[in-house]
């Protein structure tokens, strides 16, 4: 009767216990996720621009090439300085009006999917 009792939970408990099971799980595997993340989101923005814009396969290999030097520049910094994602969003924010917070599905809905 002991061991059943120990096995039975509250419906807080069980939530607790999930909750722990889960940030643990994020914390050992959010370095993969958000890789993941990243290459399904670039393989998208590739494929697009191969067939909405004609990129073939070597400039397809050379955007790549540039985007892997560009985070080996934010991973150092320039000069000096800390230079991230955020930078690159301002710049397009600013000389091009580009606002990635901002969606055309947004009116419709569609942008929660």
């Amino acid at each position: 009767m002991k061991s059943l009792k120990r096995l039975m939970k509250s419906e807080h408990e069980v939530r607790e216990i999930c909750k722990r099971e889960t940030d643990a799980y994020l914390r050992e595997n959010y370095d993969q996720i958000v890789r993941q993340a990243v290459y399904q989101t670039l393989a998208v923005v590739f494929f697009v621009l191969h067939r909405c814009f004609g990129f073939g396969g070597k400039r397809l290999h050379r955007l790549k090439n540039e985007i892997e030097s560009e985070f080996v520049m934010m991973k150092t910094g320039i000069l000096g300085r800390k230079y991230d994602a955020d930078d690159c969003k301002r710049f397009l924010n600013e000389r091009y009006e580009i606002d990635f917070e901002e969606s055309i599905y947004k009116a419709k809905g569609w942008d929660k999917l």
